[in-house]
């Protein structure tokens, strides 16, 4: 009983979640990086955890886990740095102006510079006509006076050629352009870095429940694979899903296929694994459609499937037709067709 009360105060209200949506994380992008560094601090923190009650641990410790998923869900980041840029920000940093203060500083040293040097010359005028050793000292401190100007000016010209090319870019037309310093949670390569390491955090969590795989596998191939800067790094986990069998792996087949035909995964054992899937009970599954479209697609689409790869499916499927409702029979009478007439060695 008392744990069952600590599961239902761990659970987050769906009213503060949607408040804190609305007025938080939708119009602030600041506050989405920051959401997305601390759920990544938390996920890399639930496994070192430790409670009295073994039982009690994962018990809790699952509820967190699909906390951690659910909040990442209300997490869209912007798609492109101009959209970052046209986005709210909770904290606004002041503008300074930077050229101009530089650019004071630089006139009022070249000034003092001009100073030092034209009294250092009517010093050096003064004492001329002394005796022939002055002179000569005062040739001698002339010629290093020169020299140490010299080197001064070719340090600057260094320091500005290495100080512009940090400070200005090509743009389209390759032209100089100078180059905007952004705080870190204003650049969009930061938050797209972020979220994908949040979410490798929480997908890699040992005690998420299976409904919040189910929803985390719904949800990422439409809305985290195409902001990710490497999609390869979910390989992994929708492998390790598609193996396991049953609604799973139904729900897996969309991001690994997406992997497959956009990002280059080789994945050898992909056609061997869905004829597997093929059963009676996909017809009456809730997803049924979903998975006939990626099913049509990985048959019909694919120039490079060999003709005993083709029957065995249109084998598997009407064998499974003869069980399965009339909607059913009617997409695989439909999809048999197709392949017979693009694989007409298959027919005879």
């Amino acid at each position: 009983m008392n744990l069952t009360r600590k599961k239902s105060r761990l659970m987050i209200d769906d009213q503060l979640l949607n408040l804190l949506e609305v007025e938080f994380i939708r119009p602030f992008r600041d506050v989405q990086y920051h959401m997305l560094l601390a759920l990544k601090d938390l996920a890399n923190g639930v496994s070192k955890m430790e409670n009295e009650e073994e039982e009690a641990k994962d018990s809790v410790l699952s509820v967190i886990s699909d906390n951690i998923g659910q909040l990442l869900m209300y997490i869209n980041i912007a798609k492109s740095q101009d959209e970052l840029d046209n986005g709210g920000f909770l904290i606004k940093l002041p503008e300074k102006k930077i050229e101009n203060n530089k650019a004071e500083k630089i006139v009022n040293d070249d000034s003092d510079d001009e100073d030092s040097v034209g009294k250092n010359w009517d010093s050096a005028d003064s004492d001329s006509g002394s005796d022939s050793e002055t002179d000569i000292s005062g040739d001698e401190g002339e010629s290093k006076r020169k020299k140490r100007k010299r080197n001064v000016n070719a340090s600057r010209v260094v320091d500005t050629g290495k100080r512009s090319k940090k400070k200005y870019k090509r743009d389209e037309q390759g032209r100089n352009v100078l180059r905007e310093q952004r705080p870190f949670f204003q650049r969009f390569s930061r938050h797209r870095g972020m979220l994908s390491e949040a979410w490798i955090a929480a997908l890699y969590l040992p005690f998420m429940s299976q409904l919040g795989h189910k929803r985390a596998l719904q949800f990422i191939p439409k809305n985290i694979i195409p902001i990710m800067h490497n999609p390869l790094r979910l390989a992994d986990y929708f492998t390790e899903r598609y193996n396991m069998g049953g609604l799973t792996s139904l729900l897996s087949l969309n991001g690994l296929f997406i992997l497959m035909t956009k990002h280059g995964l080789e994945y050898p054992k992909f056609y061997s694994s869905l004829y597997a899937l093929i059963h009676p009970k996909v017809f009456y599954s809730k997803h049924r459609t979903r998975f006939f479209q990626l099913l049509n697609i990985c048959l019909v689409s694919s120039q490079m499937l060999p003709a005993y790869v083709v029957a065995a499916f249109c084998k598997r499927l009407c064998r499974c037709a003869l069980s399965a409702p009339p909607s059913g029979a009617l997409f695989v009478l439909a999809l048999v067709s197709n392949l017979l007439r693009k694989h007409e060695e298959c027919s005879c």
